[in-house]
């Protein structure tokens, strides 16, 4: 959890959401966020799928994950 927290995201903030149609877990940021440093994780296989990190400069850069393997 610490190193969570020395990257940027707000562990506290803790919901549901949907991504692509499938149910999520959103780590970092509150419903309709996107300026906010956040990770999704399916909810039902628990891997990432998607990730805003904001930038040293105030941009943010969204990062999608897809085609996972087992």
């Amino acid at each position: 959890l610490a190193e969570l927290k020395n990257a940027g995201y707000n562990i506290d903030k803790f919901r549901e959401d949907t991504y692509e149609g499938k149910p999520t877990y959103v780590v970092g940021a509150d419903a309709n966020d996107f300026t906010t440093s956040q990770f999704w994780i399916d909810k039902k296989n628990l891997y990432l799928v998607r990730t805003f990190e904001k930038q040293p400069n105030g941009d943010i850069r969204e990062a999608r994950f897809s085609k996972h393997i087992k």
